[in-house]
């Protein structure tokens, strides 16, 4: 089976087909191309999240498209390492749209000037004009947040039309040229040129080799299935149970096509590519099998998972993964990457795990480590969350859903914190139903504070 990288292409219609006809079918083979059409610049905010998870590499076809993504991302998404490919309106592609203004306009610059832009930037355009001899006072550039909607967009360029400050308004925005087309305002849509679609697609080729290569590194799945210890079991409940699990085990290699083998009588080790891996765990969130397993058996499951460059290193890191899920009283699977970060826990349903380290570079969590007396684990687990989060707000029970730890031992941590001055309690908030009203407590990680 080939293995193919999935682009989500992502802009209006007439610019996915221009990316789409330039590109290079050779360079095509292991790309396939996934379009996200948005009719107005403010549906990008709308996009299905799970969908844009699954691709591979996003293309943006203009960056105030990108930016609107990047501004409106929910928290879950902030740390996937999805590859941006952003078409820019750059200079080239403005003098393109000034050029065709001009010889429909016999040349005359007054016929069309002043006029406003948007999205490109003040500097940007003055330096970008000055070639051709069109200077500030002839330009305004419209600036607006990436939470403008169309009509707010449309509704400045208007206004300096309406005022007669302005002759003519250029726009990078597709679905803003519309509008103010049936507002009657003269626009032009600034397009971009052959030349910036063929250096955005050559980048596109170029990562997707880089990423292609990193997602053929194995994958190596250690799966262990744990004896109850709450009754007596004879030999033959224990072979009925062996059974049952390797044949959950068969099935589940059979259907993807991965390999196996059989370690002991409670663990299986398989084996398939970072790739595969990825879309089984949409995007390293979940591990159905988890579900399956814990039905069939009743036993709980622990799984450790590596990505490495070869079998060894990704065993490697399995093994260090395992660690990590046999430490849970519930079924769970971990993932330690090559770079040496964890990533968990992963269960049957999607959910947004932690990614953390075992040993802390930053020498700023490293003293608050210390002060704190909390691991390198524990600290990076909490940096995680808090960007997860993107808050830095937090209540004990909050704490120990997303740790899987116990109250005590989540009020425990976050005593600990308070103790040594990174957290301190700021509010209370009311539970569901019936229950004492829960402390919030607000985590601040800074080493000034430890002075």
């Amino acid at each position: 089976m080939v293995t193919k990288l999935v682009v989500g292409i992502i802009g209006p219609k007439d610019l996915v087909r221009q990316v789409a006809d330039q590109t290079n079918l050779q360079k095509l083979k292991n790309i396939e191309f996934k379009p996200f059409i948005i009719q107005q610049v403010e549906e990008t905010s709308k996009l299905d999240t799970t969908q844009l998870h699954n691709c591979d590499l996003l293309f943006f076809t203009g960056q105030m498209a990108y930016k609107v993504y990047l501004e409106n991302r929910p928290a879950s998404f902030q740390n996937e390492n999805v590859i941006p490919i952003i078409l820019r309106f750059d200079g080239s592609a403005l003098y393109k749209t000034l050029y065709e203004l001009a010889m429909e306009n016999a040349g005359a610059l007054p016929s069309f000037t002043p006029f406003t832009i948007d999205v490109l930037s003040q500097s940007e355009v003055h330096e970008s004009l000055k070639e051709v001899h069109i200077f500030e006072e002839n330009i305004i550039t419209v600036e607006g947040h990436s939470t403008f909607s169309t009509t707010e967009w449309a509704d400045v360029h208007e206004g300096f039309y309406n005022e007669g400050k302005s002759k003519y308004a250029i726009t990078c925005i597709t679905s803003v040229a519309e509008e103010l087309k049936k507002r009657n305002v003269p626009v032009k849509r600034v397009m971009p040129t052959h030349a910036s679609v063929n250096a955005a697609l050559e980048l596109l080729y170029a990562n997707s080799q880089i990423l292609l290569n990193s997602h053929l590194q194995t994958v190596a799945m250690m799966i262990k299935w744990h004896e109850s210890d709450r009754r007596p079991q004879t030999r033959y409940d224990f072979y009925r149970q062996k059974l049952k699990f390797e044949q959950n085990i068969l099935n589940f290699c059979e259907d993807l096509k991965l390999s196996l083998t059989f370690a002991n009588d409670n663990q299986a080790n398989i084996y398939t590519n970072k790739l595969e891996f990825k879309k089984y765990t949409n995007g390293f969130r979940s591990f159905p099998l988890i579900h399956k397993l814990e039905e069939e058996l009743g036993n709980r499951i622990s799984i450790g998972i590596g990505i490495g460059v070869d079998n060894s290193k990704a065993e490697y890191f399995a093994e260090k993964a395992m660690k990590f899920a046999e430490l849970k009283k519930s079924s769970c699977a971990y993932i330690t990457f090559p770079n040496g970060d964890i990533h968990g826990p992963l269960q049957h349903v999607d959910s947004s795990p932690l990614t953390f380290t075992t040993s802390l570079e930053d020498d700023r969590l490293k003293a608050i480590s210390t002060k704190a007396n909390l691991s390198a684990v524990t600290i990076s687990r909490l940096v995680s969350l808090l960007q997860q989060n993107n808050n830095d707000q937090l209540t004990v029970h909050q704490l120990a859903e997303a740790f899987n730890v116990s109250l005590r031992t989540a009020s425990r941590l976050l005593k600990q914190l308070e103790v040594a001055g990174f957290a301190k309690v700021n509010g209370e908030e009311q539970p569901p139903g019936r229950g004492r009203p829960r402390k919030i407590y607000q985590i601040n990680l800074s080493i000034e504070l430890m002075e």
